[in-house]
């Protein structure tokens, strides 16, 4: 059966479900699922196809927390322990980007203190771990570091 046959044949409730969370999760996820089951079951049902999609937003929650987790971690212990290069011109409020962020120095910070580089360090996870390969590739095993980028940009941009 063809997706488009499939949404057919949905009675009301089924009708205002898709409809109502299509617009969230968008008609082309429902679609892939539908795909993928109806390869190995002729018979799909509409309530297998939601429970995906929803099964698929609740792993997506769990993952984010913990995720953002690692990265709020790693983050709070860069900031302890680097600091900018005082000779270093700072030219941003914010640094987003690895590659845009000025030279950095290993500095033990007071848990307490509000520098420049707390300020204005705002890294991605993926840039995050490119600090880390370049200026502490011993504290962190950055082989799987990039494994949990990959995952975190699937999970968050599939």
């Amino acid at each position: 059966m063809q997706f488009e046959k499939f949404i057919e044949t949905l009675n009301s409730e089924e009708k205002s479900t898709f409809e109502k969370y299509s617009k969230i999760r968008g008609v082309q996820q429902y679609k892939i699922i539908f795909e993928v089951l109806n390869e190995t079951n002729s018979n799909v049902k509409f309530n297998d196809v939601n429970s995906f999609v929803i099964l698929d937003k609740a792993i997506k929650n769990v993952l984010f927390k913990y995720l953002g987790t690692l990265e709020e971690y790693i983050r709070n212990d860069i900031l302890l322990r680097f600091d900018f290069d005082p000779d270093v011109e700072l030219k941003k409020s914010e640094y987003h980007y690895f590659k845009g962020l000025p030279k950095c120095i290993k500095k033990n910070n007071p848990a307490d203190e509000i520098t420049d580089f707390y300020k204005m360090f705002t890294l991605n996870f993926g840039d995050l771990v490119s600090f880390i390969k370049e200026y502490d590739l011993q504290t962190y095993d950055t082989k799987k570091l990039d494994i949990i980028t990959n995952l975190r940009n699937n999970v968050m941009h599939h």
